[in-house]
């Protein structure tokens, strides 16, 4: 449902209050026109999900990426070259924000390229090369957390 509209661009973020205790939420923002008096969705974000304290569940603290081109990678340095045409597998795990809780998943990770004209992600995460250049690729929780892995295709 809608929760508030917001207009004008100078307000940058909303708070939304009285949540209730160990509940699970939604959001999305749309940017949208007036086109003939009618709205008109123009833009909108990927879902992020939140869940309050207080139950069994939490959201995720960070994302650690395990392997990367099949090899083992430091968190410091989640950089990739790779050849026009090769692939990659990036493979990530999430790490819950409370200890002795469970990550409630409404959704897996998301996997997003800066620019798919040098290099595209699917869903599970692997890589293709398709031009030569620079981007980087976004793994991203459903609460929004992220990790972000810079890609050379040579």
């Amino acid at each position: 449902k809608l929760l508030k509209t917001i207009k004008g661009n100078k307000t940058l973020s909303w708070t939304q209050k009285k949540l209730k205790k160990a509940t699970g939420y939604k959001y999305q923002i749309k940017a949208y026109n007036l086109v003939k008096g009618k709205k008109v969705v123009i833009a909108q974000s990927v879902s992020v999900y939140a869940i309050t304290k207080g139950g069994k569940y939490c959201v995720t603290d960070t994302i650690k990426i395990t392997k990367l081109a099949g090899k083992k990678v430091s968190t410091n340095s989640l950089k990739l070259t790779l050849k026009n045409g090769k692939t990659a597998q990036i493979i990530a795990a999430e790490t819950p924000a409370e200890k002795n809780k469970t990550i409630k998943c409404y959704r897996g990770l998301c996997y997003e390229s800066s620019n798919s004209k040098v290099a595209t992600v699917t869903k599970n995460g692997k890589i293709k090369a398709v031009k030569k250049g620079t981007c980087k690729i976004y793994v991203y929780a459903q609460n929004g957390v992220y990790k972000t892995i810079t890609i050379t295709v040579k």
